[in-house]
């Protein structure tokens, strides 16, 4: 698989700038780097045009001219990068990375790997690779699952649940059955092994015009002894947990993101 690009968040922010989108360039560095002055933001760009030179990805003569200095093809592939309407993403806090898959022109997609929010790495997959590379980027590979093992929560509930100190309460509140309690017993001990924190992923769909995003669906995870946790809002907002095993999880990733894009 050959790399697109490769950059760092200051470089995609210029180039994505050059290509007359300042507002998406400034949600990328604040995304990563925090809010910036547009004095500091200036000095950002200008290392980063430093960095570009050095690439061979800047054209010093297109520059001197007032013209974008970049070519052709990458200022298209930065354009069709930008306007994708539908993106898969997927998060694993663990290794505080990010792979996020974006619907381009003619039926291709572009994934997107940021890792620890500072390089960006592009690749053209094919739609039904998608399922083959977040597997491996979750570290879910042959992992089996415990068909038996789920439980419910409300989605007060579950928000509680971000925060550790508040596990007394989320049991008294839930009042699980014995075998839930059970299967929530085993939940707790993997968000626990994971630093009481979740991965999770999602389909966004994105007004390029209007600079916004909205998460169409969001599929919570998280790794088990013997499977994978996944947490599931139902249309009353009820929080169905579940332990799965890889091929199952896929089917979910599969019928609740890459089908609902389609639709």
């Amino acid at each position: 698989m050959n790399t697109v690009l490769k950059c760092t968040t200051e470089e995609l922010m210029l180039l994505v700038n050059l290509c007359g989108y300042p507002d998406v360039a400034k949600g990328i560095g604040e995304s990563s780097l925090g809010e910036k002055s547009e004095d500091a933001w200036e000095a950002v760009y200008e290392g980063a045009a430093h960095q570009l030179m050095l690439k061979e990805v800047w054209d010093v003569q297109k520059a001197a001219e007032n013209e974008v200095p970049l070519n052709k093809e990458l200022q298209t592939f930065i354009h069709h990068y930008v306007q994708s309407q539908n993106i898969i993403r997927s998060a694993n806090v663990t290794t505080n990375e990010t792979l996020l898959f974006h619907e381009m022109p003619n039926d291709k997609w572009l994934m997107h790997h940021v890792i620890a929010d500072l390089i960006h790495e592009f690749f053209f997959v094919e739609e039904s690779d998608i399922e083959k590379h977040i597997l491996p980027f979750s570290r879910y590979n042959q992992v089996e699952g415990e068909a038996l093992s789920s439980f419910t929560l409300t989605d007060h509930q579950f928000d509680l649940l971000s925060k550790k100190e508040n596990l007394k309460e989320v049991r008294s509140l839930a009042k699980l059955k014995k075998e839930e309690e059970a299967a929530f017993d085993l939940f707790v001990h993997s968000i626990k092994i994971n630093d009481w924190s979740l991965h999770n992923s999602s389909l966004l769909k994105v007004d390029a015009e209007a600079g916004e995003s909205s998460i169409e669906e969001i599929m919570f995870h998280v790794p088990s002894e013997y499977g994978i946790w996944v947490l599931n809002y139902d249309e009353d907002l009820v929080v169905h947990a579940s332990n799965v095993s890889a091929s199952e999880f896929m089917s979910m990733i599969r019928s609740r993101l890459l089908l609902k894009q389609e639709a």
